[in-house]
């Protein structure tokens, strides 16, 4: 892992992350925005897959914004417009809101 490499070694993890992550984020970016830049990956309600792929970035960002922030670059608002449309959408959804919640109280109890 990235935060346990030798210093010297971390620029080369970092750009190698930074690469395979933009493959990554521009695949999510164009099936969200296929979809109709709606918020969702399918239709127009939230589904499981909904949940689990933005409650899984939104882990990642809390993780690594303190202990390697170059990493999140790929998420942020002008690379990953898409993504964040998609988590400004959900959070307002009732059933994603629930499940960042108990995510959150799950989080703040390690």
């Amino acid at each position: 892992m990235i935060i346990h490499a030798p210093e010297l070694a971390r620029p080369f993890f970092i750009s190698k992350y930074l690469a395979l992550a933009r493959c990554v984020v521009d695949t999510h970016e164009r099936v969200l925005k296929e979809n109709g830049s709606n918020g969702h990956y399918f239709g127009n309600s939230t589904t499981y897959l909904d949940i689990a792929a933005l409650a899984g970035l939104l882990t990642f960002r809390k993780t690594f914004i303190h202990l390697v922030p170059e990493l999140l670059v790929p998420l942020d608002k002008t690379n990953a417009p898409e993504i964040n449309n998609a988590v400004e959408i959900l959070s307002k959804d009732p059933a994603f809101a629930s499940y960042i919640s108990a995510l959150e109280t799950c989080n703040n109890a390690e």
